[in-house]
């Protein structure tokens, strides 16, 4: 593997990535314009149930899209 062939596949990823994360940067501003910091302090403390709900589902979805990216990769492989 040459640097060049590392180079040429980085910047692949990242052109693939981009929209994604333009987006993710976009809701994330949104919401740090838009919702006030006592609502993340009331609906997701310690205390709130709602909030280990959240993380639950976020870490059902990124151990999901982790298998299915894992076998996207698999699949490149051996086509």
């Amino acid at each position: 593997m040459t640097i060049g062939y590392f180079l040429q596949s980085l910047l692949s990823v990242l052109n693939a990535m981009s929209p994604y994360l333009l987006l993710g940067f976009l809701i994330a501003g949104v919401l740090h314009v838009f919702v006030p910091k006592r609502f993340y302090a009331r609906y997701l403390s310690r205390d709130n149930k709602l909030s280990v709900l959240c993380v639950i589902a976020v870490i059902a979805v990124r151990c999901r899209n982790r298998d299915s990216i894992a076998s996207v990769a698999h699949h490149r492989r051996c086509v």
